[in-house]
């Protein structure tokens, strides 16, 4: 799918292919059967800034995509999954607290949200990445992406008092992330390591 555009009030966003721009994309709602996309899109400013941010990576390092702009019919297939595996993994938890969590990590529902934000994924601002290295492998961020544990919040390795030598490492990769995308204008979401949205 080539670039298209799409409306924000009266303004029109050029949303861009992002393995254009020379990054590593691994589409993973396509993958599940969740999206169209075969590829990861987002605001072409956004772009730019993720061009800013891999200045600061290591030589020979880059940045993998999971997920950028994203439909709202992708949205609800995610939060009908995430609702399942939080049930699964907190069975002694009521529908109200599944519910707490669920917009956590999944954003309150499409249809009840007031106020569209130009920072989300409905409008190509919010990126789901990691770093990988000169051979493409994972830098070890503590967990997969989409975790729904406590492990996935960004300063979870960072406020815990006893690490080991793997959670030292997890902490420093989660600390070059946060350093290299907080130089170029994006603002973390502190549940989720892998979250990072841009307002221009």
């Amino acid at each position: 799918m080539k670039n298209f555009k799409i409306r924000f009030k009266n303004k029109t966003l050029e949303i861009v292919n992002l393995e254009d721009y020379g990054f590593l994309v691994e589409p993973r709602y396509y993958f599940y059967g969740w999206s169209n996309l075969k590829s990861c899109y987002a605001r072409f400013s956004v772009a730019k800034r993720l061009l800013f941010a891999k200045k600061y990576l290591p030589k020979g390092y880059n940045f993998k995509i999971w997920d950028s702009f994203r439909t709202k019919e992708t949205q609800k297939l995610l939060r009908r999954s995430f609702r399942k595996r939080l049930e699964n993994l907190h069975p002694e938890w009521d529908s109200k607290k599944i519910l707490e969590a669920l917009n956590v990590f999944t954003g309150s529902p499409v249809w009840k949200v007031k106020k569209i934000r130009l920072t989300g994924h409905f409008f190509g601002g919010a990126v789901d990445l990691t770093i990988v290295n000169k051979q493409g492998e994972e830098l070890d961020m503590g967990t997969d992406f989409d975790d729904i544990t406590e492990r996935a919040a960004l300063h979870y390795f960072k406020d815990k008092r006893s690490l080991n030598r793997q959670e030292k490492a997890v902490k420093k990769s989660r600390r070059l992330l946060s350093k290299v995308m907080k130089k170029a204008g994006f603002k973390s979401y502190p549940a989720e390591w892998w979250h990072w949205s841009y307002n221009k």
